[in-house]
């Protein structure tokens, strides 16, 4: 695959790229209809993404190919939203995605009809979803021009609408579904215990172990709400206290560096034994990698924050002047970008924040 552009879209294609997790996820929210249709054991991912690099910051997408029970080809589209409130056309961008997909198939397999291709939007904003649920519903139309209307539904997944307890799958899919939904909520914090401690079996294998580090990067890079003090409380009370030994979190935003850390870490863990060895593994890995990787890390927890910052104003404003966000790349510090986090959640007006950030620029 290739290099992801923000934290919530590697999130996304580590778990769900995986075909065990796909599979779990498209047993349990499609409808059952259709998942009788599949056979979902040839599951399997074959492009990484038709999105327009312009929209990467906000949308991610996984193109799956499946066979139909009776043998011919189908795929499943997932298309992603990751701003915390839905903007644009997504029934349009489906089509648009839709069209690219059975022009590839015609091309690859020189076909002369078309597969079915079903579309699936995975949304976790904190607003309401407000677009139709299918493309037909974007036209007005008097009654006799209606059969010119095309009509391609997609299956919603806003998880703002599922309560927790609801959500289904095995212990990884609805730990991602968990910390997905609440990614953007204030009170991540106070439910992260309870999200580790569904997990703390899983770290009992390699595969697991990959996963719990990628959970924690994913909210330590996306979730900058959550205090360092509460991270660290949390990973202590459901993994430390249940035998599996973690990293200290104080580098926790240093991402190339905990990721290489990490990894060699883990490995060794492995080798030596989880109680102990892990340890004394993650903490000759982190060494290694943390120095290294210190400069990026701290690229990429401004970028976050920031990325926090432009969610908040859309939320409040809508659409956000390039000027805006222009001076925004200019603060680098991250003390700075937490305080201007707080004050976009009440600043009166877009002009106030500008101004607030070229005295912020000019202190």
């Amino acid at each position: 695959m290739s290099e992801v552009a923000n934290p919530h879209d590697r999130f996304v294609k580590e778990v769900l790229g995986q075909p065990a997790t796909a599979r779990d996820f498209l047993a349990n929210y499609l409808p059952p209809a259709v998942v009788d249709c599949l056979d979902l054991s040839t599951l399997e991912v074959v492009k990484d993404s038709f999105v327009d690099p312009k929209l990467a910051e906000h949308l991610s997408d996984l193109l799956y190919q499946v066979s139909l029970q009776d043998n011919r080809l189908g795929y499943l589209y997932f298309l992603f939203e990751h701003r915390s409130h839905p903007l644009g056309c997504p029934p349009l961008d489906l089509v648009r995605y839709g069209v690219q997909i059975w022009r590839r198939h015609l091309a690859v397999h020189y076909a002369r009809t078309l597969p079915p291709i079903i579309p699936l939007i995975f949304y976790h904003g904190r607003n309401n979803w407000v677009h139709p649920l299918d493309f037909a519903g974007l036209f007005d139309l008097p009654a006799a021009l209606v059969p010119y209307r095309p009509s391609w539904r997609y299956e919603l997944i806003d998880l703002a609408r599922w309560p927790d307890e609801d959500l289904k799958g095995e212990v990884l899919l609805r730990s991602f579904l968990l910390v997905t939904k609440h990614i953007f909520t204030e009170d991540l914090g106070q439910r992260l215990p309870a999200i580790l401690t569904l997990i703390r079996d899983l770290v009992r294998s390699q595969t697991g172990l990959q996963y719990v580090e990628t959970l924690l990067r994913y909210v330590a890079a996306a979730a900058p709400q959550v205090e360092e003090e509460v991270f660290r409380a949390a990973i202590d009370n459901a993994l430390v206290e249940g035998g599996i030994a973690m990293p200290t979190l104080a580098e926790r935003w240093e991402q190339r560096g905990l990721e290489r850390g990490i990894q060699q870490g883990l490995q060794q863990g492995l080798e030596q034994g989880l109680e102990q060895g892990l340890e004394r593994g993650l903490e000759r890995g982190l060494e290694r990698g943390l120095e290294q990787g210190r400069r990026q890390g701290q690229l990429q927890t401004l970028k976050a924050l920031r990325r926090s910052i432009i969610d908040v104003l859309e939320a409040r404003f809508e659409a956000i002047p390039a000027a805006v966000l222009l001076e925004l790349d200019k603060v680098e510090w991250e003390e700075t970008l937490h305080t201007l986090h707080k004050r976009a959640v009440v600043i009166a007006s877009l002009e106030a924040f500008r101004d607030l950030v070229r005295r912020t620029l000019a202190d």
